[in-house]
């Protein structure tokens, strides 16, 4: 037997709006402490990616002329119109390595191969590297490894959690495959 559904008046459907509202906020909130939040979250600060066979580094959220300085110009780059957002976005190309900007800024990056790597304070964590070592550093989001398929690490900016993340892709073999910054992929 199929149902009928009768919308709520508007002045209903804007209380449950409200509620929603204030349930999200109040998740947010008790998520963006980090005694509560179920994944590690990190500095942006703390970040570098950096060229291993020339040491030469960026931090994240670089410009397109600070990633020129280190790396030199692109093997292939080009202006992108994404359809979802109507804005235009830059995307450069190197062996290893590819950047995705927005109004002249780093966005989003994705670490393919050994060429380039991501330094967190000391540690070096490059491509074909064990998923295991990133479990001392970064404990509560190594415990959601299973779930995820994927190990995620948010990025804090001057100590707030961001809606951006690093993730650590990894294969068959506990491997490292891909690192991500801006999300999935």
């Amino acid at each position: 037997m199929l149902k009928t559904y009768i919308l709520a008046p508007a002045k209903k459907m804007k209380h449950i709006l409200l509620f929603f509202l204030s349930f999200l906020t109040i998740s947010c909130t008790s998520q963006g402490q980090t005694e509560s939040f179920d994944f590690d979250a990190a500095e942006t600060a703390s970040f570098k990616i950096i060229n291993t066979k020339t040491g030469k580094s960026i931090r994240i959220g670089s410009t397109k002329e600070e990633i020129i300085s280190a790396f030199g110009t692109p093997d292939s780059s080009g202006t992108y119109v994404d359809e979802r957002d109507d804005l235009t976005y830059t995307k450069m190309k190197y062996n290893g390595i590819e950047f995705i900007l927005y109004e002249n800024k780093e966005i989003h990056f994705i670490i393919n191969n050994g060429n380039y790597a991501l330094k967190y304070k000391e540690a070096v964590i490059k491509i074909n590297s064990d998923l295991k070592n990133l479990k001392p550093i970064f404990p509560s989001s190594f415990k959601k490894l299973k779930e995820r398929g994927v190990l995620l690490v948010w990025l804090k900016f001057k100590g707030t959690i961001v809606d951006e993340n690093i993730a650590f892709w990894y294969d068959s073999q506990g491997r490292i495959s891909r690192i991500i910054c801006g999300g999935y992929d």
